[in-house]
């Protein structure tokens, strides 16, 4: 923190005015003081560039983030923002509503990353440019996108790149993943991994709050409704 007061300039590098010298009394008794100039720039009209407002951006609720679309008042981005970008989506993502289960949220994300250009596929590969990553994400595809130096990125940053129009803040975002999926009936990669790995794949171990392995539980397994085993009557006859 700086608390000097002779510092002229903040932690976002924007300028701050100097305290005017103190006033001076001449042997008259008549007291000299310093009027700033109106080009000084006073602490309380400092006001951070767009790219730094972009970044304070909070998520909207999920009934009005997921319907932005390109025109809207507060939408700045074109809906070729996101054009030759394709996304894979991994975990479930509840700021953007809609879905169930492992699905929550995967459709009207896929539908908002559309809108403004992006395209979204089902599996990684080498035209994959971003992963984005939602709550407990599967580890096999972070593990492959890391493989592959994929930049990860969140509907957080999606967001930011829609109301400010600067797609560099894609990627920029550091994602610490806090639980691993579990996957369809435990089949989840992340039980096979050992904390180190699940470390090197961004899961925060090191955080005092989490458990030193934190997978989410799979789904209960649906068993098939058991046919009833049909009495055969063995009839014996004279």
């Amino acid at each position: 923190m700086i608390t000097s007061t002779t510092t002229t300039e903040n932690k976002r590098g924007l300028k701050r005015k100097q305290p005017p010298p103190p006033p001076i009394t001449t042997t008259t008794g008549v007291e000299i003081i310093t009027i700033p100039s109106d080009d000084d720039d006073s602490e309380s009209d400092l006001q951070p560039d767009a790219s730094e407002q972009g970044l304070q951006i909070e998520l909207l609720p999920p009934n009005q983030l997921a319907q932005l679309k390109p025109g809207d008042s507060q939408v700045v981005a074109s809906s070729q923002a996101l054009h030759n970008k394709n996304f894979v989506l991994t975990g479930t993502f509840p700021e953007v509503g809609g879905g169930v289960g492992l699905k929550v949220g995967k459709d009207n994300a896929r539908a908002l990353i559309e809108r403004f250009g992006g395209k979204v596929v089902g599996s990684i590969s080498g035209k994959t440019t971003h992963l984005v990553i939602g709550h407990e994400p599967g580890a096999s595809k972070v593990e492959a996108a890391q493989k592959r130096n994929m930049k990860r990125t969140t509907i957080k940053e999606i967001q930011q790149v829609i109301f400010s129009g600067d797609t560099k803040q894609l990627g920029q975002e550091g994602v610490i993943i806090e639980a691993f999926s579990g996957g369809f009936y435990g089949n989840g990669t992340a039980r096979d991994k050992t904390d180190a790995e699940l470390q090197r794949l961004g899961f925060d171990a090191a955080d005092p709050f989490s458990p030193p392995r934190q997978i989410a539980p799979p789904p209960p397994r649906r068993h098939p409704a058991k046919k009833k085993a049909k009495k055969t009557l063995l009839l014996l006859g004279r």
